[in-house]
């Protein structure tokens, strides 16, 4: 495993995994800091916001905070006004990665695997061979669009509308992405950990664990925010009319909401 650089904070445009080295709140953490930020942010200030990645935010905006980010800068986006910025901003950290959070070598095994009606439990032995890093992210992402989902009857972005968003920024196809939105549970390794950010290190890991850096150090209302959502409970599904939950044989799409994760969030 490559270990960055010190001094080297870029994390747009690079692989998650060099993303997640660079910037994570906490050694022990798997996902990068832009990821936990924007997430924990949209989960707390806008699952009812009309529109959520759908509509624009200030591109000026965004790009300013990606080269905050980008700078190693601690970025405290509570502070923003705007939720489509946020949104706007993990959507661009996504778009920008060289391989999607399912890699090509992946998402081509799932695509064949789920035309032929494969059951739940063999995609996500498949989804289990991708890198932790990805499965943390991945995660994190789905379990958050299908809270998005959950909350369709205020903000409007039911299954089918995320699946539309997310599909080229994803590149996964778009009947695929929507399976995976409505059995995000059943299908996404570790679901049960819901937005637990914390991943195990070897035992040479954490003696030698790189100390996050001034930028992703994360500030006392961060951190407060961070065991907020980690604490929050499954969401109970209210399915759209945008298509079957099944798909595969095994396991229904019950509920996609993030499950209870580890108690705290301190960095």
């Amino acid at each position: 495993m490559h270990r960055p650089r010190k001094g080297e904070t870029k994390v747009f445009e690079l692989s998650l995994e060099e993303g997640v080295l660079r910037s994570r709140l906490a050694p022990n953490m798997g996902l990068p800091a832009v990821v936990q930020k924007c997430i924990i942010y949209l989960e707390e200030r806008a699952l009812e916001e009309e529109g959520i990645f759908r509509l624009s935010g200030s591109m000026a905006r965004i790009r300013e905070l990606k080269e905050r980010f980008d700078k190693g800068k601690d970025v405290d986006l509570s502070l923003e006004n705007d939720p489509n910025v946020v949104s706007g901003l993990l959507k661009l950290y996504l778009r920008e990665l060289p391989e999607p959070p399912i890699t090509r070598e992946v998402g081509a095994k799932l695509q064949t695997l789920y035309a032929r009606g494969a059951p739940h439990e063999q995609l996500r032995g498949v989804l289990s061979e991708l890198p932790i890093f990805n499965q943390v992210t991945l995660r994190w992402l789905f379990l958050h669009l299908s809270n998005v989902a959950a909350h369709a009857d205020v903000n409007k972005m039911k299954d089918g509308n995320l699946a539309i968003v997310f599909s080229p920024t994803l590149q996964i196809q778009q009947d695929f992405l929507l399976f995976l939105l409505q059995n995000a549970e059943t299908v996404l390794p570790d679901a049960d950990k819901g937005f637990d950010p914390f991943i195990e290190l070897p035992p040479a890991a954490n003696a030698n664990a790189e100390e996050p850096t001034a930028g992703a150090a994360a500030t006392a209302d961060e951190k407060s925010k961070r065991k907020s959502v980690f604490g929050r409970k499954s969401v109970t599904r209210t399915r759209s009319s945008d298509g079957p939950a099944g798909g595969g044989g095994g396991g229904g799409g019950g509920r996609a909401g993030a499950g209870a994760g580890a108690g705290a969030g301190g960095a």
